[in-house]
């Protein structure tokens, strides 16, 4: 059984990342003080370092806590072992849109902000947040499971293997920077809402496209499913 003490102490780390969480869906991340994560809880400025040294410690504990049940690496080595490889894509395709629902996905964006300025930052994310390197997991499976079936002669790819892969990270995080300002940020859109199936989907089909794949596959999986 564990200690009282740890159970007390686990019981406050709970208690500030569940203040930080609702501080940081009142605003964004990059304006979120220590501050305001200490009003939340009602503790003493001493009573927060007590647990964690700054805020960035606070937010990283944060986006563990939230992803830690994704299981990507899990459901990735899953995906792999069935199916043709237009419906394996498929299924990699919807993993990595996995932490644009809920709101992770404002986290971690907001997050994005501030590494694009301090690289020492970021690495200290990827250092303490197990998601980075479940996520580096998901995209080196998915990059190798494309380039084994170029090689093999499945894929016949409509361009360098490197143009459609660029393409493609540059199109999911757009998808994913787009739905999260649409629904989080007082932005103005041409579309009402995002639907994020319907838009795995799409970006699915676009993929297979790129890659000279057989799309009526895909078209007959949903059909099934639907049926």
């Amino acid at each position: 059984m564990p200690k009282v003490n740890d159970v007390y102490f686990e019981e406050k780390r709970k208690q500030i990342l569940d203040a930080a969480f609702r501080a940081c869906m009142n605003k964004p991340l990059y304006e979120v003080t220590m501050k305001d994560i200490i009003e939340e809880t009602g503790f003493s400025q001493g009573g927060i370092y007590r647990y964690y040294n700054n805020i960035h410690e606070i937010f990283f504990a944060l986006v563990d806590r939230k992803t830690k049940d994704n299981c990507l690496r899990e459901k990735t080595d899953e995906i792999l072992e069935y199916g043709v490889p237009e419906q394996i894509m498929a299924g990699l395709i919807e993993l990595i849109f996995l932490d644009t629902v809920g709101d992770v996905g404002k986290i971690l964006f907001e997050l994005s902000v501030t590494f694009a300025n301090d690289p020492e930052l970021y690495a200290n994310f990827c250092e303490q947040v197990k998601i980075t390197a479940d996520e580096a997991y998901l995209f080196e499976k998915s990059a190798a499971f494309v380039a084994a079936k170029i090689e093999d002669g499945y894929f016949e790819p409509i361009a360098p293997i490197s143009d459609v892969l660029a393409l493609l990270v540059a199109t999911i995080d757009g998808i994913k920077r787009d739905v999260i300002m649409t629904k989080y940020y007082k932005i103005k859109s041409y579309m009402p809402e995002f639907d994020m199936p319907k838009l795995s989907k799409l970006l699915t089909k676009q993929l297979i496209l790129a890659l000279g794949g057989d799309l009526k596959k895909i078209n007959q999986l949903e059909k099934s499913n639907n049926d």
